[in-house]
């Protein structure tokens, strides 16, 4: 008898793993205990139902807030610093689409980063928008995208002859890499060009580290996910807009209440803005507290993984040119004879620790100001006995694996035109299409337009949009990938070992060249 939601969600709570991934509340926000499934699953929804409200009067509304959920707001702006904020339920997602949409004109030009999250490529084509892609910088090591420099964008702002609606980038990145927003804001600054920040990975900087947080440093726009670092419920997020912005831009707010009106549910839940509310309280009340305790934790974690001999962790906040949030642990597995998904598997049955994503090359475990410092403290002395165990074995010395097994291999996938892309993502996506096997992809005299989205979730940044060339060598690049145990998500074809394609002469008769 197959088992309902909730007796599945019991049961895997009840294998009580200790979560090192999101959400940041590590299912401990009653006391410090990991709480478990021992109680019934009607028992824990019959006391979420009590707050599980609709917009009457005295509950307020979060779509015009004029009594306690504006008070709320009102103490997060002065919280995080930003002029004018926003409680989002529809997750980063939502606020992500909402602030393209606002800075952006149907036409219009975005620069982004290529290493944004696949909402950022559905805010484009639902704006008909033409992207510029630029591509952060690399590291061949961990196979990663790293941070957004500011000579490449500025190069693309100024071979860019039309107008642009707004210049979007993520930081922190998925594994914790940092951009300078104060210099990238200052260019967009002096050109006129809002600038949106993804730093839904990054609400926990404020608190953290000041000195690497968007707000703070310029940003226009930032949206941030408090779910993934902070302590409340998965799909809350924040939007910020700072003063700058609405000096510079004053229809800005509008816009974006505009946008919200049309992506956010009529039907805000309240045990998530209550949720929201109770981070911002505990913040107020405890910050300074639970982020000291925090640095002393990771700080001690990473003197254990300094002994790290055939793994090797990535470097903590400012290592050399690099700027790195240490809360995210990523541990690269190149030279250790497993691979990430093969780490996490033993992290996970010999130790009882769930990560937060693994690939061919390595394994990403996240922490936050919620967590309990003997399980983070565990987390890496398992690494380190499992370090010890491979380096006897002298994996050390066995042959690296080939480059092209990596999540962003550099040379299957980027070393291309990047901005050659024959069609708008919108105009692709409304074009007739066929599923076309792999192998008739790899012996094609002529190359094909892509006609979906394939990306890998977590952490959900396309490999190849909806418009772009696909190349024989990226389908090697997909194969090798599937087989390292990667988890590839493709938006439209069924067949695992098959592509949605444009059909030649399918295109609409609007598609621009870009």
């Amino acid at each position: 008898m197959k088992k309902n939601l909730s007796e599945s969600l019991d049961e895997y709570i009840d294998k009580k793993l200790y979560p090192m991934h999101m959400p940041g509340h590590k299912r401990r926000l009653k006391g410090n205990t990991l709480l478990t499934g021992s109680r019934t699953c009607e028992e824990k929804l019959a006391s979420m139902a009590l707050y599980d409200l609709t917009e009457v009067k005295g509950t307020d509304d979060l779509h015009n807030p004029e009594g306690f959920i504006r008070e709320s707001v009102k103490r997060t702006e002065k919280l995080f610093g930003a002029a004018s904020s926003r409680y989002l339920v529809n997750g980063s997602t939502c606020g992500i689409l909402a602030a393209v949409l606002a800075c952006c004109k149907r036409g219009d030009i975005i620069i982004a980063g290529r290493n944004c999250h696949i909402s950022v490529c559905h805010a484009i084509e639902l704006g008909d928008l033409r992207v510029k892609w630029v591509e952060p910088e690399y590291d061949p090591d961990f196979e990663i995208f790293t941070y957004m420099d500011k000579m490449k964008l500025e190069k693309a702002i100024k071979d860019t002859k039309e107008r642009i609606g707004a210049l979007i980038i993520t930081s922190p990145t998925y594994e914790g890499y940092i951009s300078d927003i104060g210099a990238i804001a200052g260019l967009c600054d002096k050109e006129g060009i809002p600038l949106i920040v993804d730093e839904a990975h990054g609400a926990h900087l404020r608190f953290t580290d000041r000195r690497h947080e968007a707000v703070e440093n310029g940003a226009d726009i930032v949206i941030q996910s408090p779910h993934k670092t902070l302590s409340s419920l998965t799909q809350t997020a924040l939007l910020h807009i700072s003063g700058k912005a609405i000096k510079s831009y004053p229809w800005i707010e509008r816009k974006i209440d505009e946008k919200l009106s049309v992506l956010e549910t009529s039907s805000p839940s309240y045990p998530l803005l209550a949720s929201i509310d109770n981070c911002v309280d505990q913040l107020v009340k405890s910050g300074e507290e639970l982020s000291g305790k925090y640095r002393k934790m990771l700080d001690r974690t990473y003197d254990i993984l300094k002994e790290l001999k055939v793994f090797k962790a990535a470097g903590s906040m400012d290592e050399g040119p690099l700027i790195r949030d240490r809360g995210k642990i990523l541990i690269n597995c190149k030279k250790s004879g497993i691979n990430g998904v093969e780490l996490s598997e033993i992290m996970r049955e010999k130790y009882g620790y769930e990560t937060e994503y693994a690939n061919a090359y390595d394994l990403l475990a996240m922490t936050s100001m919620w967590d309990d410092e003997e399980k983070v403290l565990g987390f890496a002395k398992g690494l380190l006995i499992e370090d010890k165990s491979l380096y006897e074995k002298n994996a050390s010395k066995k042959k690296e694996r080939p480059l092209s097994q990596g999540i962003y291999s550099k040379g299957v996938i980027y070393d291309r035109d990047l901005l050659g892309s024959v069609m708008t993502i919108a105009d692709a996506m409304e074009s007739v299409f066929e599923e076309v096997s792999f192998e008739e992809l790899k012996r094609a005299d002529k190359e094909r337009l892509c006609a979906e989205y394939i990306y890998c979730y977590p952490p959900g940044i396309p490999f190849i949009v909806p418009g772009e060339t696909v190349k024989a060598d990226f389908i090697r690049y997909l194969e090798e990938a599937k087989k390292s145990g990667s988890r590839i998500l493709k938006s439209r074809s069924k067949d695992n070992d098959s592509i949605s394609c444009i059909i030649d002469g399918g295109k609409p008769t609007s598609a621009k060249r870009i």
